[in-house]
């Protein structure tokens, strides 16, 4: 089938448009039966209407249902979704998380407690609680940059 995006717009029940079909697969692939319930939690849609969605059998509304799970699910599944248009490049607008400037910071003081605790060429009992809180803070912040969420 080829996919169309017309009258895939906000108010306009996707049931009628071939889109419809699109969207179900895609949704299909990317929620697992397992995952609907747990989209269906994050987003506060009834768990059945989640399952409609991946089925096609949803005449769910696009801004009502169908918005808030692909933003539960990220960019990765409007792309996936979007690509069937010809078109990509979705992302976050606003990351939440430290800024550019913040993670260079924690970037550079792990490094300079690394180098400390790494002068004599060995990390010492008294030395590893620095590095590891060092370390953990960096990769804390380097996962909220990246704007990794956990599944």
């Amino acid at each position: 089938m080829t996919a169309t995006c017309a009258g895939a717009g906000a108010n306009h029940m996707l049931k009628s448009t071939p889109f419809a079909g699109v969207l179900a697969a895609e949704l299909s692939r990317l929620i697992s039966p397992d995952r609907a319930d747990l989209v269906a939690e994050s987003t506060g849609i009834h768990d059945r209407t989640i399952r409609s969605l991946r089925s096609g059998e949803s005449g769910a509304w696009f801004e009502n249902v169908l918005m808030p799970v692909l933003a539960d699910l990220g960019p990765a599944a409007w792309n996936a979704i979007a690509a069937h248009c010809g078109m990509g490049g979705m992302r976050y607008l606003h990351k939440q998380g430290p800024a550019a400037h913040v993670l260079l910071t924690k970037m550079t003081r792990a490094g300079a407690v690394l180098a400390e605790a790494l002068e004599d060429g060995r990390i010492d009992h008294q030395e590893r609680p620095r590095v590891d809180a060092a370390v953990a803070d960096l990769a804390d912040a380097a996962t909220h940059y990246s704007g990794k969420r956990a599944a």
